[in-house]
């Protein structure tokens, strides 16, 4: 495993430059805003620094000479373990990391080896709480199911396109209607299935949208695979990220 090193109090190391002091190393991982912990060759913990403290809500008479692996949630330990173990120089992965008070606090974890100025073998983690963007991340990914839900059972054609044309999603009664299946999509575009009599207008209904004005009411000929036409007409709306 490759070590890089802290070892000496400002002594340059023959050809190479000096080497940082354990106080001063110590000076700045305190300023992180992020909690950094120092692990021994055992993974036990020598230092926290004032936002680890913060985050998590022990003290360093709690935390000093304690494994690291009892503040990671039980069925965490076995992963985190591993990683910790990786013969790569910089480790990342998640996991849950359990606070004084008992809650678990998901965190981002970076294990980087280092040498410390004895020459004994550390490990330096730089923790990143990202609990609330888990939560949010979940949240979305919920609330975008009940829409799908919503959508797919919805007695209205359905469609998400690209700015090209492409299909990101159509719901069952679309493909009922238009008589397509599910593996006719990657290869059809939304130009495919307009009559060539609504051609024209909607390119500049959806050259509009996108160009970011007003639009209204879209009345359409589409084309079955058949090549039977459907009249219909619906409002386009202009999602962020997705096309329509």
């Amino acid at each position: 495993m490759e070590q890089q090193s802290i070892r000496s109090s400002g002594q340059a190391q023959p050809g190479g430059p000096p080497q940082m002091s354990e106080a001063r190393f110590r000076a700045i991982i305190d300023g992180f805003s992020d909690p950094i912990l120092i692990l021994d060759r055992y993974d036990t913990i020598r230092y926290v620094n004032a936002a680890g403290l913060s985050a998590f809500g022990y003290t360093l008479v709690h935390l000093i000479s304690q494994p690291f692996d009892e503040l990671v949630h039980p069925e965490d330990r076995p992963a985190v373990l591993d990683a910790l173990e990786s013969p790569r120089t910089i480790r990342r992965f998640e996991h849950r990391l359990l606070t004084f008070d008992g809650t678990a606090e998901i965190v981002e974890t970076s294990a980087n080896p280092l040498s410390d100025p004895s020459g004994e073998h550390i490990t330096i983690l730089h923790v990143r709480v990202i609990t609330e963007r888990k939560r949010a991340e979940e949240m979305l990914r919920i609330s975008e199911a009940r829409y799908r839900q919503l959508v797919e059972h919805s007695h209205d054609l359905v469609q998400s396109i690209t700015p090209d044309g492409r299909f990101l999603f159509v719901n069952r009664i679309w493909l009922e209607t238009l008589e397509y299946c599910e593996a006719d999509l990657p290869n059809l575009t939304l130009w495919d299935i307009i009559h060539p009599d609504s051609l024209i207008e909607c390119r500049r209904h959806f050259t509009a949208l996108w160009a970011g004005q007003e639009v209204g009411i879209l009345r359409p000929i589409l084309r079955t695979r058949c090549g039977a036409t459907v009249e219909v007409e619906g409002v386009v709306v202009l999602q962020e990220g997705e096309g329509d």
